[in-house]
């Protein structure tokens, strides 16, 4: 029987508060999403450029170009900021589409998606990307269960809050609690590594084939 390895990463920004991945099951990682993470860096992405850049880091999970990934939303709430309202991950209101929007603090990361679904704000968001680039066309997650299928050249799913403003005088507030399935078998080993301040959850997996 053929053994085939590979792995798991779920990458955040530790000083900036967002939270490791909460527990490892048999081929799923739950992970948090920060109220105030921006689903990608605009810096690295300047033809994806959004908001006025006070967002913190997306949530990262490593994947293998042509898998099939599953995602989503478990619980949790995030409101645009102290004593707005909370909403999932589908966000809200449902009078505020923010895909065309541009507005004072510029556009959202909805601008960049598909113009037919309506993306509100605040909304669980994610895109594809090479260590940071993005690969292919940012998405609406939101409540899901999503199907996305990881495309060549692609070596992570970037997943964050879809604003515009996240800190300002009134910073978002909350945040979700998001599994991502790849169908793999686990083994409960788990590294912890740190670089240029991410902390790098590594989950080592091993799929029998």
């Amino acid at each position: 029987m053929r053994k085939i390895s590979h792995v798991v990463t779920a990458a955040v920004l530790v000083s900036l508060g967002v939270s490791l991945p909460a527990q490892l099951s048999a081929g799923t990682i739950n992970i948090n999403v920060a109220g105030t993470a921006g689903p990608w860096n605009p810096s690295l992405n300047p033809a994806f450029d959004y908001g006025v850049h006070d967002q913190t880091q997306a949530t990262a999970v490593t994947v293998i170009p042509g898998s099939t990934l599953s995602v989503a939303y478990i619980s949790g709430t995030v409101a645009s900021g102290v004593g707005a309202s909370d909403f999932d991950a589908n966000g809200g209101p449902s009078s505020f589409v923010t895909n065309t929007y541009n507005g004072v603090n510029g556009v959202f990361p909805a601008f960049y998606m598909d113009p037919a679904v309506n993306v509100y704000s605040t909304a669980l968001v994610g895109t594809f990307a090479n260590n940071g680039v993005i690969v292919g066309t940012p998405f609406l997650v939101g409540v899901g269960p999503k199907s996305l299928l990881a495309p060549a050249g692609a070596n992570q799913l970037l997943l964050g809050i879809n604003d515009n403003l996240y800190a300002g005088a009134s910073p978002n507030t909350g945040s979700f609690l998001v599994s991502v399935n790849d169908g793999a078998v686990p083994e409960p080993s788990t590294v912890l590594l740190t670089a240029t301040g991410l902390g790098v959850a590594v989950f080592g997996l091993r799929r029998r084939s």
